[in-house]
């Protein structure tokens, strides 16, 4: 914590180092608290921790110190050829390694149950919940004054602004808009 305290305080970002701010903090504090912080590391402890994968040789090693033919590691490599010692024990032992420890396997988690899908007549199709377009009622091109006049248009569209080659206006409003009812895909405003 002290070279957290060391890095927010005085923006050191040597975390690694023990000078004598961080040893004046160290002092003040094992005097306040009566702890016994030092500057000296040792990760022993954590370091075997997380061996838990051991091996033992049934070979005459096992009787000499000081590994007595145990071998700890942190992954789940068997000793073999790739490591460096390997060769000499085997003219010098000639035993086999045996696996004798290793870790808990982590509970299995529940597989996650599908949600049954309803076969039958009580199943519903996708078609049911889309308007059929063939049972429209409004023509996907039309008039604003047969839209609010509700007859049918006419087969091909002639307005006196088409034919002058003006643009229709950007926004518009009609009766069939203003009444709220659905417009279609395609409005063309009539110029009158």
């Amino acid at each position: 914590m002290i070279h957290a305290f060391l890095f927010v305080a005085d923006g050191n970002r040597e975390h690694d180092a023990h000078g004598p701010k961080f040893q004046s903090h160290m002092h003040r504090i094992n005097q306040l608290t009566g702890t016994h912080i030092t500057i000296y590391h040792s990760f022993h402890d954590e370091v075997n921790h997380y061996k838990t994968h051991w091996w033992k040789c049934d070979g005459p090693c096992q009787h000499r110190p000081p590994f007595h033919g145990i071998v700890k590691r942190s992954m789940n490599r068997k000793p073999g050829p790739t490591d460096t010692w390997f060769k000499s024990h085997q003219s010098t032992c000639g035993g086999t390694f045996v696996k004798i420890r290793e870790p808990e396997a982590p509970p299995k988690k529940p597989a996650k149950s599908k949600p049954k899908i309803a076969s039958g007549p009580a199943s519903h199709k996708i078609d049911e919940y889309f308007k059929n377009p063939a049972s429209s009622k409004l023509p996907s091109t039309f008039t604003s004054s047969s839209a609010a006049s509700g007859s049918k248009p006419p087969s091909t569209f002639t307005s006196s602004s088409a034919a002058s080659g003006s643009k229709p206006p950007s926004t518009f409003t009609s009766s069939s808009a203003a009444s709220g009812s659905k417009l279609p895909s395609t409005f063309i405003p009539s110029s009158a």
